[in-house]
């Protein structure tokens, strides 16, 4: 398998979708929902629900390494899952990695794990390795993530908009959306596991297997940059 640097994924993102803007251009409607215009639809959701909410202010040093330190202990029980038997390293915070850190990447390449792209086999060694390089040692500063107003409304565009869109498009919904509560928990500190996620349209899905463009019409990014 190839390897997947973690240090910019944050449990915050759970909705994993591939998205073209952050708006919803007006295009001819596919032939699953012939009368809906979507355009329209965005901007009466806008007109009644805004645009997303302010964001929290940015993290000072302390509230980083806080932020940091917490998700790694997080990220370290999914190693154990993986593998019991590992042993946590006791190395501590050197710096912020920068995008193709040149520490991280001799960090890593000390511990026997390729350059990332390549194909490896993973092992006890080489995870616990990737967390100690990107997890621990040098990892990325990380903003706030999203706060419980920006939860909420990007539930309401979940609901009100995006679930619709995906349906009239004949993207399957996955069972078991969670209420409001429920869905802003998901996001919270120290929740453990599985969030609900939603699965995008793509051009294999009935009715029009044939329209590629709903990527464009279901914008899994909310008006204002909304995301969870």
């Amino acid at each position: 398998m190839k390897r997947r640097t973690f240090g910019v994924i944050l449990a915050a993102v759970a909705v994993a979708v591939a998205v073209s803007s952050c708006t919803a251009p007006r295009v001819a409607a596919p032939s699953g929902s012939p009368t809906i215009d979507w355009a329209a639809n965005l901007a009466e959701f806008t007109a009644k629900y805004g645009v997303n909410p302010a964001s929290d202010p940015p993290f000072t040093d302390a509230q980083a390494l806080a932020f940091t330190a917490s998700f790694s202990n997080r990220r370290w029980k999914i190693v154990l899952q993986q593998y019991p038997q590992a042993v946590r390293p006791t190395d501590a915070f050197v710096h912020w990695a920068s995008n193709g850190d040149p520490d991280r990447a001799a960090c890593l390449t000390a511990a026997g794990v390729p350059p990332e792209g390549e194909d490896y086999t993973p092992t006890v060694t080489t995870e616990v390795a990737i967390f100690d390089c990107e997890f621990v040692r040098y990892p990325v500063r990380q903003s706030p993530p999203p706060n419980k107003a920006q939860l909420s409304y990007y539930y309401d565009y979940l609901t009100h908009y995006l679930v619709p869109c995906y349906r009239a498009h004949g993207a399957p919904i996955d069972q078991g959306m969670p209420d409001r509560a429920r869905f802003i928990a998901q996001f919270q500190p120290g929740y453990v596991g599985a969030r609900w996620d939603l699965t995008p349209p793509d051009a294999a899905d009935a009715p029009d297997p044939t329209y590629d463009g709903k990527g464009a019409v279901c914008s899994a990014i909310g008006p204002g940059g909304a995301v969870p």
